[in-house]
């Protein structure tokens, strides 16, 4: 967060710490004010909880709400990988989001 404050720059952070049961009432009301969804998850891409939570959040507002399409990040659906070279690109990173957050505004 400390790395996006700038002018024309408001983020909200929603940790959620339980994934089951969900409850998505906190994200669904700071979509609902942002207007904009990016969800960042340690998980798979490919039905991992990133998935679940735009498509609870996508279920839940009302059409036109967000002006941008969700984004998600997440791991790539690949084994997880063994050496420190490969581990370097296969897990999210601090610059990759804040360039999808920074995508989300432009």
């Amino acid at each position: 967060a400390p790395l996006l404050q700038g002018p024309g720059i408001s983020i909200e952070i929603v940790d959620t710490r339980v994934l089951s049961p969900f409850d998505s009432q906190l994200i669904v009301e700071s979509v609902n004010k942002t207007r904009r969804l990016l969800v960042v998850d340690v998980g798979w891409l490919s039905s991992g909880f990133a998935a679940e939570v735009i498509a609870c959040i996508t279920e839940s507002i009302e059409p036109g709400v967000l002006k941008t399409r969700p984004k998600r990040i997440g791991l790539p659906s690949a084994p997880a990988p063994t050496s420190r070279v490969l581990e370097d690109n296969y897990y999210p990173k601090v610059e990759s989001v804040v360039k999808a957050v920074l995508g989300l505004i432009e």
